[in-house]
């Protein structure tokens, strides 16, 4: 289970230094939230997509990673502009939407159960437990269904603002929706230039590898989960 001593955490007197400055800590969903069963939603939603349009795999690969993605988790495109877009580069008529919408809605990712218990310990210590993460609104309907956000306040999904990270408006509007300042939150994600980002402005950003490694970070700050 990934438990530590608290040897393992530093200093007493550095950590109850530290503890005073925490407020909240925020967590990205996928990748630490929530992992991948055998195969992830980007893999799945792109063999899917191939076998309906008929397209080779390969080049549905590339419109996904062309950046495209990236508008619908800003919601700056819809879900029928982006399946248009795909079936007028190959010059394919484009189905209908009843057809298209089970594309993005895959359920390829679980919650990683400890994560209950961590949230519940963070507010018991008087911390906010939020979320950061990027999602296209297929994900986010299906996170929400499925319970995936159910312990973290607030949750700050890209989809519902306008903005992804690693843009720093993002990590502006989560501390303000917490009432917290950027020195008195954590941030744990699985990719570097969102951690890269969270620290230039301030917070204390961590790139997540385990439940081990994370909790050694947090005790750091005297938070114990």
């Amino acid at each position: 289970m990934d438990r530590i001593s608290p040897s393992e955490g530093g200093d007493a007197s550095s950590i109850l230094a530290e503890r005073t400055m925490i407020k909240a800590v925020f967590f990205d969903i996928g990748g630490v939230v929530a992992i991948s069963w055998k195969k992830g939603p980007f893999e799945m939603m792109v063999e899917r997509a191939a076998k309906l349009l008929h397209i080779p795999r390969k080049n549905v690969d590339a419109y996904f990673k062309s950046g495209i993605i990236r508008k619908l988790d800003e919601d700056k495109i819809t879900e029928l502009q982006f399946w248009k877009r795909l079936c007028k580069k190959h010059s394919i008529p484009c189905p209908p939407q009843k057809l298209l919408r089970p594309i993005l809605r895959v359920r390829a990712m679980r919650i990683v159960p400890e994560f209950g218990k961590i949230a519940r310990a963070l507010r018991t210590q008087g911390v906010i437990a939020g979320a950061i993460s990027n999602a296209i609104k297929a994900h986010a309907e299906i996170g929400r269904k499925t319970g995936t956000y159910q312990f973290f306040d607030p949750v700050i999904l890209s989809c519902d603002i306008g903005v992804r990270k690693p843009k720093t408006k993002i990590f502006r509007i989560a501390v303000k929706k917490a009432g917290v300042r950027m020195s008195e939150s954590i941030f744990f994600d699985d990719h570097q230039h969102n951690i890269d980002a969270a620290n230039k402005l301030g917070m204390h950003a961590y790139l997540y590898k385990n439940l081990k490694q994370m909790r050694i970070a947090l005790l750091k700050h005297g938070i114990w989960v």
